[in-house]
């Protein structure tokens, strides 16, 4: 089997490229040429993933492509205006012209790695799952949502099935984002108010997600269909920042139970409220439905993968002393 992987620079591309490789898959990498990419990846840059013609052209001989390309935060724009134009252009159009192109290259099967964010920043009591109504409430997600609908419209009738496959908060060894931050709080500071935020969270493990990516790309069931996938335990923050602390060789009774109102208030004092809510808030996925239409089960716990994150994104730092 050929897949073809955008975005394969990126901490998901490099990660599911080394587990495609490990079946025997071949694997072609589309970058912007920005990185490197793992040993055995066919490396081919693209000036731009909305070039429709050169995508064509890229994708001929391929089975499946794998849509990761796209752009979770913006640093560059202060108008809002300016930032819903940079991420409909990364995330939406580019996603729309890419399956325009697998459908031109006649590939069986194109898989938008789309957000759990389409449905919303939080739950209450009941879980996310795919007969919940869209809900998007930042840029980032409706533009994920924008690409799913054009996607599908896009492949709809053609010999090219869609996927579309919407997980929370990606965790690994190495990754970057919010995980990264917090390995660095907990080597950095002697003592962390987080133990009070308990509120339950579904992350998945970048071995998760790998192994359910091939499983939608392969398994006749997942064809144009729409699925959420997560660990298939439940975590929270506050265990996190456990499993962390006991992975760096500090106590755990460094995290302390600091009320969240109290971290609410003064989030709110320092413009950081709506992030902090976002943090302290339920968010919790069930991925029955993709469990049980393929049989996949997640190939490592919430908590082995955890620590296992954990371990790397802290040797670093704990090395340094």
């Amino acid at each position: 089997m050929h897949v073809a992987i955008t975005g394969a620079g990126g901490f998901v591309g490099r990660n599911l490229s080394v587990h495609l490789l490990g079946r025997q898959v071949t694997v072609t990498g589309l970058h912007r040429g920005s990185t490197s990419l793992p040993t055995g990846v066919r490396p081919l840059v693209l000036g731009a993933y909305t070039d429709v013609k050169a995508s064509q052209v890229a994708l001929r001989g391929v089975d499946a492509v794998i849509h990761l390309a796209a752009i979770a935060h913006d640093r560059d724009t202060t108008r809002a205006s300016d930032a819903a134009h940079l991420f409909d252009l990364a995330n939406h159009q580019s996603a729309v012209a890419m399956a325009q192109a697998a459908r031109l290259a006649n590939v069986r099967t194109f898989v938008l790695v789309s957000s759990i964010g389409v449905h919303g920043a939080r739950t209450s009591g009941r879980p996310f799952t795919e007969n919940d109504a869209p809900a998007a409430v930042e840029l980032y997600a409706a533009s994920k949502l924008a690409a799913e609908l054009s996607v599908s419209t896009e492949l709809a009738g053609s010999n090219t099935a869609h996927v579309i496959i919407r997980p929370p908060l990606v965790y690994g060894p190495q990754c970057p984002g919010n995980f990264a931050r917090l390995a660095r709080m907990v080597t950095r500071l002697p003592l962390l108010p987080l133990g009070d935020l308990r509120a339950a969270r579904s992350f998945i493990g970048i071995d998760n997600l790998c192994a359910a990516l091939w499983m939608a790309t392969t398994h006749p069931g997942c064809r144009n269909g729409t699925f959420v996938v997560a660990d298939e335990q439940t975590t929270s923050v506050a265990e996190v920042v456990r499993i962390m602390l006991r992975a760096s060789g500090r106590g755990p009774w460094r995290s302390l139970p600091v009320p969240c109102s109290s971290l609410s208030a003064l989030a709110r004092l320092t413009g950081k409220g709506g992030e902090f809510a976002k943090l302290a808030s339920e968010l919790v996925v069930d991925p029955s439905l993709f469990c049980r239409t393929t049989g996949w089960r997640a190939p490592l716990s919430a908590r082995a993968g955890i620590e296992a994150a954990a371990m790397s994104l802290l040797a670093p730092y704990t090395l340094q002393g």
